[in-house]
């Protein structure tokens, strides 16, 4: 149960990304989307390698505990995204200024304004999407479920979180505002505590 939360949790950011592409009218296409599906994925599953690495060294006690310390402060930067993507930031170092840009506003991936995601243009939003499985993914080395099981859950996940995105999107209109940071948030911050009374 709280792989299948931890997991929905991390597809928030996904569904986020969907929905506000198919309000714009941006399409995404079926590649694109498993690309993003299995770069997320593939992100997890290293991240998952890691703490199963570092269970060699490290007793499961402090993983736990660094896991708890590491949900809270997501869940906490969660939270704080809302405020975060009120201000503008430019940095001369294109590159990073562009990945900062996408993490603002995911349809800024679509750089060529072809309303339309090409697979070159998935690849940087993959990665952005896929921060908080790089940095929290070794909380899952812990489960007793394989790391090709939870890869292919997680693959899952992502791919018809997009999908579901698009369905929804025609109920609502480009002028609806939604920001599930905060909900994403509170998810991380509960998962942290879910991990915590497992230690005590």
């Amino acid at each position: 149960m709280e792989m299948i939360l931890f997991l929905f949790t991390l597809s928030i950011d996904t569904f986020c990304m969907g929905l506000s592409y198919a309000l714009h009218k941006i399409k995404i296409p079926y590649y694109s989307s498993l690309v993003i599906s299995f770069i997320s994925s593939i992100m997890l599953l290293c991240s998952i390698i890691f703490g199963i690495i570092i269970k060699n060294y490290i007793s499961i006690y402090w993983i736990q505990f660094l896991s708890f310390l590491l949900l809270f402060l997501f869940g906490m930067l969660k939270l704080l995204e809302t405020n975060l993507k009120r201000h503008t930031f430019q940095i001369k170092i294109f590159k990073i200024n562009f990945m900062i840009q996408i993490y603002l506003d995911y349809t800024k991936a679509d750089y060529d304004h072809s309303n339309k995601l090409s697979i070159h243009e998935a690849i940087p939003l993959a990665f952005i999407l896929s921060l908080d499985s790089l940095a929290t993914g070794f909380i899952l080395s812990t489960s007793t479920f394989s790391v090709f099981s939870i890869f292919f859950i997680a693959f899952l996940f992502s791919f018809f979180s997009i999908q579901f995105a698009v369905l929804c999107s025609l109920f609502l209109s480009k002028k609806t505002h939604f920001d599930l940071s905060i909900f994403s948030g509170y998810l991380f911050i509960l998962l942290a505590f879910l991990k915590l009374l497992s230690i005590l």
